[in-house]
């Protein structure tokens, strides 16, 4: 194998910003089988074993078989088993980091060092169906700036479109949403407090749901009671729980570093 010119991880790390899931699909791996360009199919995070497009046993089995294709499995935490890749390595997190402090966050949305604040970590479109408690004295809730709901409160602030959402979180004393593999290394590098509705429809839900089950400051609800606005208690307990410790988050550069040595790029005076 010829080696590759000099290339920065910390490059390849900033690329690969958020989490997303990516694999070469079995056609796209065929084609690279008969072409001269070498056949390196790369994936992070947990695809599904058989994908929405095919089901069944057979779907899954072809699946496996093109995966054990595969030259590296990259599994960012949280990661379900998948056994039919035979090179794996953990890389941890991938999560993006906010662009100030919480305090000059919380400053830049008006809120007052002593207020409590909720990051409703949904879709515009979820405003339908979810109720805010009562307003109380010394809380805000923080939602997308597009939430068409709740207008009529004063205790609603409406997020800049500009704001990124590492900067909300930052914000945030609890941020209520639907786990998902993005949004749970984000809460985890900030160490913030999470109020989440489960998704039992989700393929994944229940490896996530592993993974928040240890997490301190972390509770599930019912959607229902969202829906109803009869949530005070949970969120007051959160509240009121001592914040996770903030992790360390160089899934991305991990990952990077892989590729790197993956495709014998040289790395020579790359700084640690």
């Amino acid at each position: 194998m010829s080696v590759m010119p000099a290339a920065s991880a910390s490059a390849i790390a900033s690329a690969l910003g958020a989490p997303t899931a990516a694999i070469v699909p079995m056609p796209a791996r065929a084609a690279l089988s008969t072409s001269s360009a070498p056949a390196r199919p790369l994936t992070h995070s947990t695809p599904s074993p058989t994908g929405p497009a095919a089901p069944g046993a057979a779907a899954a089995r072809r699946s496996a078989e093109a995966y054990a294709c595969a030259d590296l499995l990259l599994q960012a935490t949280p990661f379900a088993p998948m056994p039919a890749f035979p090179h794996r390595r953990a890389v941890g997190l991938l999560a993006r980091s906010p662009s100030s402090s919480g305090a000059r966050a919380r400053a830049s949305l008006g809120l007052a060092p002593e207020e409590r604040s909720c990051l409703v970590a949904f879709q515009p479109a979820s405003a339908p169906s979810l109720a805010l408690p009562p307003a109380r004295a010394g809380r805000r809730f923080l939602v997308p700036s597009g939430w068409a709901g709740h207008r009529e409160r004063g205790d609603v602030v409406r997020l800049p479109a500009d704001l990124p959402f590492a900067d909300a979180i930052a914000a945030a004393d609890v941020v209520l949403g639907k786990p998902g593999y993005g949004l749970i290394g984000d809460l985890e590098v900030a160490g913030a407090r999470f109020l989440y509705a489960p998704r039992p429809g989700f393929p994944e839900n229940a490896v996530l749901e592993a993974h928040l089950s240890a997490r301190a400051g972390t509770r599930a609800i019912a959607p229902a009671r969202l829906a109803s606005g009869d949530w005070e208690a949970e969120l007051e307990a959160l509240e009121s729980a001592p914040r996770p410790a903030a992790m360390e988050a160089g899934g991305c550069l991990r990952a990077a570093r892989a590729i790197l040595d993956l495709l014998a790029v040289d790395r020579r005076g790359e700084s640690a």
